[in-house]
């Protein structure tokens, strides 16, 4: 029981360097985003960047399912996810087919992370067996419920695709 214990934490471990990691790479991604209004020339390259960050999410896509996602985690990357859509959604109306097929790529990787984060908070509870620490100080509110952003998602997508 303690070797399982132990193994635990240390993917807990593993998953919050994980998770930091991610959280650098979303702002390397967004850092990226200002330079698209810079012309078609540079657009290129940009586009081969967030091409080759998405390739690096679908490499990641099974190491993340070993290993776990806290909430107060999963609430910030909530935060940072809708963010990044809101700029997304403001900077390809003003952008060209090639840079809203980018976005639309970018909004489908951001959906299956968020089933990926909801998939490992399961597994964890599953795994471990326990009823959550009701004694833990629960994390902040999200901005909005994950129906909303499932429901925004849906409705950009629409209007990319259309």
């Amino acid at each position: 029981m303690k070797k399982r214990l132990n193994q635990v934490e240390k993917e807990l471990y593993s998953t919050k360097k994980e998770l930091e990691r991610l959280k650098r790479e979303f702002k390397a991604v967004s850092t990226l985003l200002p330079s698209l209004k810079k012309g078609v020339e540079s657009s290129s390259t940009l586009l081969d960047d967030i091409n080759h960050k998405i390739n690096q999410n679908y490499i990641r896509e099974h190491q993340l399912y070993t290993n776990f996602a806290t909430k107060r985690d999963h609430a910030h990357m909530m935060d940072t996810i809708y963010q990044l859509k809101l700029q997304l959604h403001q900077k390809s109306s003003s952008h060209n087919n090639k840079t809203n097929l980018i976005l639309k790529n970018l909004l489908q990787e951001i959906f299956t992370l968020k089933k990926e984060v909801f998939h490992l908070e399961r597994e964890n509870l599953l795994l471990t067996n326990k009823e959550p620490d009701l004694e833990l100080p629960l994390p902040p509110p999200p901005p909005r419920k994950v129906q909303d952003f499932d429901h925004e998602f849906k409705k950009l997508l629409e209007e990319e695709l259309s």
